[in-house]
């Protein structure tokens, strides 16, 4: 089973299940998962949500404490690639996460997407 890395702590057993590390700011998720033996694949909220808003003068989508540009993916996993030194047999990848409650149309979900797309590509 995959499931959000709130599983670390079910007792679950990593033969049996692949951790979402989706809450950028709490890396001792991700710490934790890899030490316990987890496969992991990486989509922090920041920056890998699509659905968050690209740059801080933008109006409309999620903005929770901050926002998702570009650069941001282009950047990642700089920022935390520290952390799974030793366990890059267990990092699966990298996934853009895009929640559509807020997406109003097509041109809407096009506009989220790319270019950002494109650098999660580059990225991983």
């Amino acid at each position: 089973m995959i499931g959000w890395d709130e599983i670390v702590d079910a007792g679950l057993s990593p033969e049996k299940a692949t951790v979402m590390w989706w809450r950028h700011d709490r890396t001792y998720q991700l710490v934790k998962a890899l030490e316990n033996g987890f496969e992991v694949i990486m989509t922090p909220r920041r920056p890998l949500y699509a659905d968050f808003v690209q740059y801080h003068n933008h109006k409309t989508g999620r903005n929770w404490n901050g926002y998702n540009p570009i650069e941001d993916i282009y950047r990642f996993p700089d920022p935390v690639i520290h952390l799974t030194k030793n366990f890059e047999n267990q990092v699966l990848g990298m996934q853009f996460s895009l929640w559509t409650e807020r997406v109003a149309d097509e041109n809407r979900l096009d506009f989220m997407t790319f270019p950002r797309l494109v650098a999660v590509a580059e990225s991983a």
